[in-house]
């Protein structure tokens, strides 16, 4: 409560001023530099944001303590308000209030002693020192300075520890922000150390462990080293969250490798990364994307473009579900419902993106993309991924109701790992791509989730299509997604020269059979700086076509593989250079070989680990080792050496342990059920 009265020294506007007069209406103020006088009026006085006067010792705010009593703490606080009132009055309160004010005799101090002993005859002890703590406590707050504040909001108590061991604690502390995570023992070893050597007070082990604890209020120092450096990473100041207010204006980009072990068309067993675009306004998934290794700068760029486009537009989309609809015929959806799904996923048009620090999210074949399609490139503090947790959040949804059920899931980390998940039925990378794809449109997008909603409803969660929807109905949108050309032109890029047969790439034979590719054949490009090879892209996750650049007509021709009618499946460009390297054949054309290896990869991911294998099962993983270091030629004699004459067959091979790893069976890659 402000108190201003006749005689006060108040500040206001940066200077001292005198109180001369005070009327309740108007103010006279005089100057204490100058000794120059102004009125004003009382309210505008008070309302001078630039005040500074003195304020009463009662506040009507510290009433609210007697409502946080406890009945027995409220009883004794009345009493003792009624013995320091006959103490300082001579009456209790009521009496005071019928017969007023009368002369008290003696002196405080006597009054407070002969308050004293009237209590210890009535069996109450106290000392002389707690009246006069009590006695002043009531003249300056009334009852509530007479009630027990212990344990009460406020209430402060010296720990008699000095200031100096607390800062010694935290200094030391903070010297592991950075740093492998150290146990409280070696904390207080080295303040012990350091504050020895200045001649301060050490308190006992089990009161260091108490001032550590105080001290560690969510710092995590004794806990997990990667949230420890987030939080120091964090500014200083209070959280802001950024309202997106129509869908494209930021996309959220991260990759990270999956907890779970997938079958590679090279015979291996290891991770597969995700890398994810989600829109943060509809919390639309724009793009999903499955490599075996490490996402590139090239999937960075394809997250925009699969973005920027409807599925059905992407040539692969269409033959990878027919091929995942031929071996999991029951656990997916029929073509037309997945139609349905994939045609209500919305098109996201891009303004801008926010990623991390990661290499293939700053280089600069991504940037420049960024800069040709006029979207906003952000990038986030260094390590510190609160500052997208919305793709991180989904990254965690993906993991928990997709992830988990995979066949060959090995947990986020060994303590939640089994005893051989490598030994489970795993399923090929090509199969879960598509999976994944129909689990986003089919399962994720219509889902409602908990952390979006309207702002005319905010209490019931909707659907990142429904939201969508809500938001381009009220907010003017356009519809801008990316030509057959523009999706051509964003993919890698190579020079090569139009043979008679063709065009050489990756040592496939790609061609065509209309007329201006036949009149293009054996020519030079304009292009002199490329010694006359003409520009072709590729995709990266479909080589079965490759695209010409006709600068004459300024148009693509698409190339395709001349065995592309015989391959079963798309592959990709990394799966070629295996089986490349697989043949080893230099010198003769190996469009047939490859063509027969795929088709065997094909065969052999489609059906799933063999329940008893043959010779041939056997000898494949070391040759595809043996082919992953180099070793090429050995590894073909390895496996197409004909098995000696006479050589009986093998029994069946049984795991090292029956009682700990049981025999394989496939199974289904993914539990597609309604329970997602």
């Amino acid at each position: 409560m402000i108190d201003v009265k006749v005689g006060d020294e108040i500040g206001l506007r940066g200077d001292r001023w005198l109180v001369t007069s005070c009327d309740g209406v108007s103010i006279v103020l005089q100057c204490s530099s100058d000794a120059t006088t102004i009125e004003l009026a009382t309210s505008e006085l008070l309302a001078d944001e630039s005040l500074i006067a003195a304020r009463a010792n009662r506040s009507l705010a510290d009433v609210r303590i007697l409502n946080q009593l406890s009945p027995e703490r409220r009883r004794d606080a009345e009493f003792w308000y009624e013995q320091m009132h006959l103490v300082k009055y001579g009456l209790t309160s009521a009496e005071r209030a019928r017969f007023g004010d009368i002369a008290v005799e003696g002196t405080v101090a006597e009054r407070l002693a002969m308050r004293r002993d009237d209590l210890r005859g009535r069996g109450i002890a106290v000392s002389m020192s707690s009246m006069w703590r009590r006695y002043g406590r009531f003249r300056k707050l009334g009852i509530v300075g007479c009630a027990d504040h212990r344990g009460l909001p406020g209430h402060t108590r010296g720990s008699g520890v000095d200031a100096r061991v607390y800062a010694c604690l935290a200094k030391h502390m903070r010297r592991f922000e950075k740093k492998s995570t150290p146990s409280k023992k070696q904390v207080i070893e080295y303040a012990t150390e350091e504050l020895e050597e200045v001649g301060v007070t050490v308190p006992k082990r089990s009161r260091m462990y108490e001032l550590l604890k105080e001290l560690d209020r969510g710092e995590h120092t004794f806990g997990e080293a990667s949230t420890r450096r987030s939080l120091a990473n964090s500014p200083d100041r209070a959280f802001g969250k950024i309202r997106q207010l129509y869908p494209g204006q930021e996309l959220q980009l991260d990759s990270t490798p999956l907890d779970a072990l997938v079958l590679t068309p090279d015979g291996r067993t290891e991770r597969a990364d995700l890398a994810l675009a989600i829109d943060v306004a509809t919390r639309t998934i724009a793009s999903a994307i499955l490599r075996p290794k490490a996402a590139s700068s090239v999937d960075a760029t394809e997250l925009l473009t699969k973005a920027m486009r409807p599925m059905q537009m992407h040539p692969e989309w269409e033959d990878a579900m027919s091929w995942a609809r031929s071996i999991l015929p029951h656990d997916m959806l029929p073509a037309d419902v997945l139609a349905e799904h994939a045609a209500a996923r919305p098109i996201i048009d891009i303004r801008g993106v926010f990623v991390d620090r990661g290499r293939i999210y700053v280089s600069e074949h991504f940037v420049r993309v960024l800069e040709m399609q006029g979207m906003n490139h952000r990038i986030a503090s260094p390590r510190d991924p609160t500052n997208k947790p919305i793709v991180e959040r989904t990254l965690r949804t993906i993991g928990e109701d997709f992830v988990r059920w995979m066949t060959g899931y090995k947990g986020r980390a060994i303590v939640h790992r089994g005893s051989h998940p490598e030994a489970e039925p795993l399923w090929p990378l090509t199969l879960i791509q598509p999976l994944l794809d129909e689990w986003v449109v089919s399962v994720y997008q219509p889902r409602s989730h908990s952390g979006l909603s309207l702002d005319v409803a905010p209490a019931m969660p909707v659907a990142p299509n429904e939201m969508y929807s809500g938001l381009t109905e009220f907010i003017p949108g356009r519809v801008r997604a990316l030509t057959r050309d523009e999706w051509i032109s964003l993919q890698p890029c190579d020079w090569r020269r139009i043979n008679r047969y063709g065009i050489n790439f990756e040592r496939l034979i790609y061609d065509n059979d209309g007329a201006r590719f036949h009149e293009l054949r054996r020519s030079k490009s304009p292009n002199r700086q490329h010694d006359g090879r003409w520009e072709i892209r590729y995709d990266p996750g479909n080589m079965m076509r490759i695209w010409l650049r006709d600068e004459e007509r300024q148009e693509w021709i698409e190339c395709k593989w001349i065995r592309a009618k015989d391959a079963p499946t798309p592959f990709a460009l990394d799966v070629l250079r295996h089986v490349v390297k697989l043949i080893g054949d230099k010198r003769h054309e190996i469009d047939a070989q490859v063509l027969r290896k795929l088709v065997d990869i094909h065969k052999r991911l489609g059906a799933g680990p063999p329940t008893n294998p043959t010779p041939q099962d056997k000898d494949l993983k070391p040759a595809l080792e043996a082919a992953a270091r180099g070793q090429t030629r050995a590894a073909l004699r390895a496996v197409d050496a004909p098995a000696p004459e006479g050589a009986s067959e093998p029994s069946e091979r049984q795991p090292r342990n029956s009682a700990d790893v049981p025999p394989v069976q496939p199974l289904s890659a993914v539990r597609t059920t309604d329970k997602w």
